[in-house]
């Protein structure tokens, strides 16, 4: 599609597809989605299997163990270089 008005705009396929479906059934072509982030962790636990929350909390022990481990870095590299050096004549 090309539109003229001083100048030309030019339009992929795609793009007047959607046009045209969004303005004919709105709710199923809509642009927008709405997502409902509200729930809990006591209702999103009390949705998981057994199995599912045995592999969430393994997930989050990892996540645990390797933030520890980056902090553990960190410190380490901090006191390294506030330690003073020694002079090799004593």
């Amino acid at each position: 599609m090309i539109v003229s008005r001083g100048g030309s705009i030019s339009c992929g396929r795609g793009a007047v597809e959607l046009t045209w479906l969004s303005r004919r059934q709105p709710e199923l072509w809509k642009e927008r989605q709405e997502v409902d982030v509200s729930g809990t962790l006591e209702h999103r636990l009390s949705q998981m299997t057994p199995e599912e929350r045995a592999r969430d909390a393994l997930e989050l022990a990892e996540r645990i163990r390797r933030r520890i481990a980056e902090y553990r870095m960190t410190i380490e590299h901090q006191q390294q270089a506030a330690e003073p050096e020694a002079d090799e004549d004593g």
